[in-house]
C-alpha cells in the first residue's frame, strides 16, 4: 500500500518552486512516519 503526499520542489537551479503530488510507500519496521501540521521560512530577527 502507498500513501499519498504533496511537497513543493525545485526542478532546476533557481527555478521557481512548484506543487508535487506523489506516492511512496508505507513506513517500515524500523522507520518513522511524521506528519507536519506548519512549516516557514526561517531568518534572523534583523
Amino acid at each position: 500500500m502507498s500513501i499519498r503526499a504533496l511537497g513543493y520542489v525545485a526542478r532546476q537551479t533557481f527555478s521557481r518552486l512548484t506543487l508535487l503530488d506523489f506516492e511512496c510507500e508505507e513506513a517500515r519496521s524500523r522507520e518513522v512516519e511524521i506528519g507536519i501540521l506548519y512549516d516557514g521560512v526561517c531568518r534572523p530577527d534583523t
